[in-house]
């Protein structure tokens, strides 16, 4: 009987073991399953961000890219005569002719608050441009349709004489009245001819012209 009795309680310990041990394992199944569960909710939560993160500078691109389409239209209906620094390039050179004036107007730095027109000289000996050249500081501006009348650059003497619209205008540095170069003082204008190249009209330097005509610009080409 006492042989019965311990193999029973034997039996029975073995069987609470059993029982704790499966326990334990549903246990440690359950917290794996829940930590599986917590992780590809970060994971998911971690995917949107990076999404959103993702779309939104795309977002705001096509925005700035919309922005700045609508202020490129108003300002061509604004001013549609216009010519912008970067029609020109960084640096552009304009060829006068005649006697009297300069032979080279020389742009430089354009489209930058650096920006120069320097003038340049014939020698009357040599014919090579002087050095150094006159120069200026200049700024382009837009301003409203203006009507201005110009000798046009393949005339023949004065009789060539075109009236054109601008919108851009050239404003020069003006030297000292009292100095030579004084003779160079006023503003330009930019302006695209019937070629489709762009045009620069300078005040008459030379100044051979009737008074009837005084109002009358330069046309000059590159």
């Amino acid at each position: 009987m006492k042989k019965i009795k311990i193999g029973l309680m034997v039996g029975g310990l073995l069987l609470l073991a059993g029982c704790g041990a499966q326990e334990k394992q549903a246990t440690a199944g359950s917290t794996k399953a829940a930590r599986s569960t917590v992780k590809m909710a970060q994971s998911s939560s971690s995917q949107s961000t990076t999404q959103q993160a993702t779309t939104a500078p795309t977002s705001e691109s096509t925005s700035a890219a919309a922005t700045s389409s609508q202020q490129t239209d108003e300002n061509s209906a604004a001013f549609p005569y216009e010519v912008e620094a970067k029609d020109l390039g960084t640096t552009a050179t304009y060829n006068l002719k005649g006697v009297n004036q300069p032979r080279e107007v020389v742009f430089n730095q354009l489209g930058t608050a650096a920006a120069t027109a320097t003038f340049y000289w014939p020698d009357n000996q040599t014919g090579e441009l002087k050095q150094p050249g006159d120069q200026r500081q200049i700024t382009l501006k837009n301003v409203p349709m203006t009507l201005i009348r110009v000798f046009s650059a393949n005339k023949v003497g004065n009789s060539e004489i075109r009236t054109v619209k601008v919108n851009t205008e050239i404003v020069v540095a003006d030297k000292p009245a009292s100095t030579p170069e004084a003779g160079l003082n006023g503003n330009m204008y930019l302006f695209r001819n019937s070629q489709g190249s762009i045009s620069l009209a300078t005040p008459e330097y030379a100044g051979n012209v009737s008074e009837d005509d005084a109002d009358v610009m330069e046309e000059v080409l590159q």
